[in-house]
């Protein structure tokens, strides 16, 4: 599944776009393993953007990791799913890695036998230690809901 959405952390909103490959375990059933890019617009304050070195606006960019598995409902034209995954998320030049995991469900409504409509909803929590080195008031523990919508390919 190639897919792109949106997605919240406290006070951060992300543009998210990224892939996942779900590796069949049974009939409905299937591992996945995915990869995320996450992009928001920041304003750093002006003691961030002297201490850092930071311009007044900037684009960052995380790239989560996520493991899970999830169990389909129907085989023909909508095939809806929940899952649930294991989230790692670096978040920091020296490489600081955020835990989580999230509940998922959605559905894929297929075109052809092999090409279809992906949409999701997930909401899960991140913790890191060090969120509030990236943006002032950020806390080390956060809820994240996320919508996705995108194209499945079935192989």
């Amino acid at each position: 599944t190639a897919r792109t959405g949106v997605s919240r952390f406290q006070t951060l909103t992300f543009i998210t776009y990224g892939a996942e490959i779900a590796i069949p375990s049974g009939p409905k059933s299937a591992f996945t393993v995915g990869i995320d890019f996450q992009s928001t617009n920041r304003k750093p304050t002006i003691e961030q953007q002297v201490k850092f070195g930071l311009p007044p606006e900037l684009w960052n960019t995380i790239m989560p990791l996520n493991f899970g598995a999830i169990r389909r409902f129907g085989s023909g034209r909508v095939q809806p799913f929940v899952g649930g995954d294991l989230v790692l998320t670096p978040y920091t030049k020296d490489f600081k890695i955020a835990v989580g995991a999230r509940a998922r469900v959605g559905t894929d409504v297929m075109f052809s036998k092999s090409v279809g409509l992906n949409l999701g909803v997930s909401t899960g929590a991140w913790y890191g230690s060090r969120f509030d080195s990236i943006d002032e008031g950020l806390q080390d523990f956060g809820i994240v809901p996320q919508f996705t919508a995108g194209t499945s390919f079935l192989f």
